[in-house]
């Protein structure tokens, strides 16, 4: 994938648009420094702009896997072992 359909892909799925430049350029940021650092590593430069890439997305995989289904109930949210107290589902709903 390249960098830009990257970063338009994540900024279609932040809700708070106005964060949206903030969260690019330090993505950015992180996508470039990681680059650098696998052409210091002897990888060309058309392999080392792709790699950070890839990488960030086995992560949203990652997470994707471990998100909750149904993100309307908080119990979903926090591990099974721990119940919510009053307090905490307010925060939820």
């Amino acid at each position: 994938m390249e960098r830009r359909d990257y970063l338009e892909l994540m900024t279609g799925q932040i809700r708070c648009k106005k964060m949206c430049p903030v969260i690019v350029k330090e993505v950015e940021d992180h996508i470039e420094d990681q680059k650098q650092a696998f052409m210091a590593e002897g990888m060309k430069e058309e392999e080392a702009e792709k790699a950070p890439l890839s990488e960030e997305e086995e992560l949203e995989q990652f997470i994707d896997s471990i998100q909750p289904k149904k993100k309307n109930n908080p119990s979903d949210i926090i591990p099974r072992e721990k119940t919510l107290t009053d307090d905490e589902k307010k925060l939820f709903t």
